[in-house]
């Protein structure tokens, strides 16, 4: 059937013209007539941006409309086949991959092998080709012939050129095995779909307005294929083209001529378009400047909300749903906007898509497939459990954190073999104590036991995908868990519609994959293979969450042609983003493509500059520019189209933003702060953090009640020496320091074995009878220590045996404890007489003080004490990390003195004080070189132990640490204000 057809072209001289064409064209007035019209527009965002445009200009005219399908190319196809009932079904974009991936199988089975490994992205590639190929209207076997005839002279002696000749054969072959498989199954795609509907008299629409230009100057336009079908579609009775005169110009008149051949030319009278240009808005004083710019992508739109502030305020009866901020590549802005927006007190809408790779949902399928692949390893496996976005305790009890924190350390301290009955196993031992607990604060027996639980049910959930099996076998079973394992979402969750819509749309996913494989293609599949498809599938998709209906509109520059603003602000105008460089095909050049009747290159800066010029004079008041100069901290070019500004001659106007806050952190900074500053909740905080006192105050600074004299600890005095907060916090808040978690025994472990391992070392050597260790005695003194080491070891796992007997006894690249012990010894020739070890030190003691002498009583215990028979001592103390204060030694040394003043009836004298500190290097410390300056440490420390305890005395315990790496390991290092103390002296009001 010939159907008598009449073609338009409708030429408006600009964009706000573009829409009241439009108006004038759309059918809303009569249901029949809109029903039989299809409007093609390039995106959804594009058709939700008309919907208000006519709604705005026709609603108060028609009282009521009906609005025709505004519909994108593959939503017209999907309409051309439900209207025309064919009778075969629409191939969906899965099963159309499955077939490709079938067709590919069978050609390498046979032995024709593709030049590049076979991965799930380039199945959509390939895909794609075989849709490039067929929609400029060439066959298979054009497709060989052209490119495979570019390279068969030269594949003898070439290699590239028979790589690709090879490339071609197997695409080629693909091809056709795809096509054999739809003529035996019986299924359409859009290629089928188009020859069936101009064979047969299906019906269709009537009328086809077309509201974009072809693929050479348009990234979202019609092929050659869509304009033959146009032309020939059988009850299409009319084509109404609109186009702006700057489209026109890059030659798409041409062009569109040939493609669609009678075509009518009408330039219609359009009394109500406005004919004045916007202003564009400038920066004030730069007159030679056409935009804004900004450091970086968030401070432009810093910027953009001043700017937006400030015009309001000039024109505050313009509502904010008339200004448009227009971005060449939405999805960053997407992402920033709303945070920025919301901050600066301006309301945002957006339709624009965002990815659904980002949402928590196909984050949570990640886990799944990530714990799978390491068959259930304790990382993956408890970063599972974690997930908020799945509810696995079924009918367990639900889990707490401190629960999934000991099954943390309990998989760290026993081997799960990531089977389900280990893992109960590990339950019922550490609910019944039956299994030794690991050393660590965060265990919890019974938590422990309770996620262990729930762990082997996951795992026995899950166990089936870790066999290799058919693909929709697989995801049969992925798609039962996740059903059951999705959690509940919260019914007043402000994102509660968010995320159930991401959530259906991954389960569509792989529902799809399912039915495609189980229908077309059932491979064997590895757990490996179903994440790399499922994740290859999540990441090409997108979902447009909805962001309110009212404020400033968020749109891409395709789609604010169909939108009518008085102001727009176009955004990131860098290159690479204004225009959007065009991707390009992964097995072939454009020019080798352009021989199957494609543009020579993919370059359509014209058309890019048409639409450019076209969005600068859609505006009815101002239109302002804006770029950046900085993406993650590297240079980025300006938009090449910036040059193309006098082409839309507008005139140029300085705007001048004040200097009035506008964010939320703006107004907090200033003094005082306004009232107005924040709302709800946030006021709420706001008024109570005002309400805190001045803390220049001695009480914010470490000061607390006087203490009564007492004993003083050396170590704690050391302490104080090192951080009078953490003193504080230790000994007089008393509070439990936890122990960072670490491979092999805590510090305090391993200093108590270290003394326990050399105090029994020389008890037992003095029962033998020696007294010194000399160098002819090194071999059997280490012999009697590694005795007494394996002795201490006894009680440890055997991972911590093999770390600590590392430590004691070294290794090839480092001396042990024992070794440095014991050589220190030797290397002195006077010999001992008497050994005190672990010698307790209580009463008073004489010390030194800057007013005079003061006695305070002192209690410590020193590690080790040699008497000489020469008349003085030694004193060592053990340190099983570094020596980070003289303190200690020097009050041992000076108690023992003074202890030591008639023992024996001589009197000793100090010779020498050393630490032996084995984090160290070299690994003695000795208090002082020579006599002298060891009598100078012993006086200094004296008096700085004086006015410690008259400091603490006094109640003063301000977070002044002597070195700031002591607060990388400090467990009160959040919460001693030592921005306070550092502050004080500048500080001239109360922080807010």
């Amino acid at each position: 059937m010939v159907t008598e057809r009449r073609r338009r072209l409708h030429r408006a001289p600009s964009l706000p013209a573009f829409r009241a064409v439009l108006t004038a064209l759309v059918p809303v007035d009569d249901l029949a007539i809109a029903r039989a019209t299809a409007v093609l527009v390039p995106s959804r965002t594009a058709a939700d941006l008309l919907r208000r445009t006519l709604e705005d200009r026709r609603l108060d005219q028609a009282g009521a409309l009906v609005l025709p399908d505004l519909v994108t190319r593959r939503d017209w196809y999907e309409r051309l086949h439900s209207l025309g009932r064919l009778g075969s079904p629409l191939l969906t974009p899965f099963e159309r991959e499955v077939i490709v991936e079938a067709a590919a199988h069978e050609a390498i089975t046979e032995g024709d092998i593709p030049p590049f490994n076979l991965r799930p992205a380039l199945l959509g590639e390939i895909v794609a080709l075989y849709d490039l190929v067929r929609r400029q209207q060439r066959t298979v076997d054009d497709f060989e012939r052209v490119l495979a005839g570019n390279f068969d002279d030269s594949a003898g002696y070439d290699r590239g050129a028979e790589r690709l000749l090879g490339q071609t054969r197997f695409l080629a072959r693909v091809f056709r095995g795809y096509e054999r498989r739809l003529d035996d199954q019986g299924g359409l795609d859009e290629h089928r779909l188009r020859a069936q509907l101009l064979s047969s008299e299906a019906a269709t629409y009537q009328r086809a307005i077309i509201t974009v230009a072809d693929r050479q100057s348009d990234a979202d336009g019609l092929w050659a294929a869509d304009f033959d079908l146009l032309s020939r579609l059988p009850g299409l009775e009319m084509v109404d083209l609109v186009a702006t005169e700057e489209q026109l110009a890059t030659g798409w008149l041409e062009r569109v001529h040939e493609l669609l051949p009678g075509l009518e030319e009408l330039r219609p009278a359009l009394p109500d378009v406005p004919l004045d240009a916007p202003v564009l808005v400038v920066p004030e004083g730069e007159p030679h400047a056409v935009h804004f710019e900004s450091r970086d992508r968030e401070e432009e739109l810093a910027d953009l909300v001043r700017r937006i502030r400030t015009l309001q305020r000039d024109t505050p009866e313009r509502p904010l749903s008339r200004v448009a901020i227009v971005c060449g590549r939405p999805l960053p802005y997407a992402y920033l906007a709303p945070g920025a927006f919301d901050s600066g007190g301006v309301p945002l809408q957006s339709r624009d898509a965002l990815p659904l790779a980002a949402e928590p949902f196909a984050a949570a399928l990640d886990l799944v497939f990530s714990a799978v692949s390491t068959l259930f390893s304790a990382s993956p496996l408890t970063a599972l459990l974690r997930s908020p976005h799945l509810a696995l305790c079924g009918e367990l009890p639900a889990l707490s954190p401190d629960d999934l924190a000991a099954l943390d350390v309990g998989l760290a301290a026993f081997d799960h073999g990531g089977t389900a009955s280990r893992l109960d196993e590990l339950a019922e031992g550490w609910a019944s104590g039956a299994l030794q607990p690991p050393r660590s604060p965060r265990w919890r027996s019974e938590g422990a036991a309770r996620a262990a639980r729930v762990a082997a049910a996951t795992v026995r959930a899950l166990e089936p995908l870790a066999a290799r099996q058919r693909a929709s076998t697989a995801l049969d079973t992925l798609l039962a868990f996740l059903h059951g394992a999705s959690a509940a979402i919260a019914v007043d969750d402000p994102l509660r519609e968010r995320h159930l819509r991401a959530r259906r749309a991954v389960l569509s996913i792989l529902d799809g994959l399912r039915e495609a494989h189980a229908r077309h293609h059932d491979l064997l599949w590895t757990i490996d293979e179903l994440a790399a498809t499922a994740r290859r599938w999540i990441e090409s998709e997108t979902f447009t969450p909805s962001r309110g209906r009212s404020g400033v509109v968020l749109t891409d520059a395709s789609s604010a042609r169909y939108g009518e603003f008085s102001d727009i602000h176009l955004v990131g105008l860098v290159d690479g983003e204004w225009p959007i460089r065009p991707r390009r095909n992964v097995f072939y050049s454009q020019p080798l493509l352009a021989q199957l009747g494609g543009p020579p290159d993919l370059d359509r800066t014209p058309g890019d500059r048409a639409a450019f010029v076209d969005v600068l004079q859609s505006a009815s008041t101002r239109v302002s520019l804006a770029a950046f100069a900085l993406e993650d901290d590297a240079l980025v070019d300006r938009s090449p189209l910036l040059d193309a500004v006098p082409r839309a001659g507008l005139t140029s106007i300085p705007l001048e933003v004040g200097p009035a806050a506008v964010f939320t952190r703006e107004a907090l900074m200033a003094r005082p702060v306004p009232a107005d500053a924040v709302q709800g909740e946030a006021g709420s905080w706001l008024a109570i953090r005002q309400q805190r006192p001045d803390f220049r105050g001695p009480e914010f600074h470490g000061r607390s009640l006087p203490s009564a004299p007492r004993t003083w600890s050396v170590s704690s005095l050391e302490q104080y020496a090192l951080c009078p907060f953490k003193y504080y916090a230790r000994y007089v808040l008393k509070l439990a320091e936890e122990w960072p978690e670490e491979e092999g025994l805590t510090p305090l472990e391993r200093g108590r074995l270290m003394h326990e391992v050399f105090e029994t070392f020389y008890a037992e050597w003095q029962h033998r009878g020696h007294r010194t260790v000399g160098a002819d005695q090194l071999d059997a003194a280490r012999l009697l220590a590694e005795e007494i080491l394996e002795r201490g070891l006894a009680a440890l796992s055997a991972s911590d045996q093999t770390i600590e007997r590392t430590r004691f006894l070294g290794s090839p690249v480092a001396p042990g404890l024992i070794d440095v012990v014991l050589r220190m010894e030797a290397e002195r020739e006077t010999p001992v007489v008497e050994r005190w070890l672990e010698h307790r030190l209580d009463g008073q003691v004489i010390l030194r003080g800057k007013s005079g002498e003061r006695e305070i009583p002192l209690r410590g215990i020193a590690d080790r004490v040699d008497l000489l028979g020469d008349g003085t001592f030694r004193v060592v103390d053990y340190k099983s990390s570094r020596a980070t204060s003289p303190l200690q030694l020097a009050m041992y040394a000076t108690a023992l003195r003074q202890q030591l003043a008639d023992y024996r009836g001589r009197r000793w004298l100090l010779d020498e004080a050393a630490y032996i500190a084995f984090r160290e290097e070299p690994p003695v410390r000795l208090l002082a070189r020579s006599p002298g300056d060891l009598e100078t440490v012993i006086a200094r420390e004296e008096a700085h132990v004086v006015e410690i305890v008259d400091a603490i005395t006094r109640g003063e315990f301000p977070p002044r640490p002597s070195q700031r790496s002591l607060c990388t390991t400090c467990a009160w290092a959040a919460v001693c204000r030592k921005d306070y103390v550092e502050a004080a002296a500048d500080a001239a009001t109360p922080a807010v």
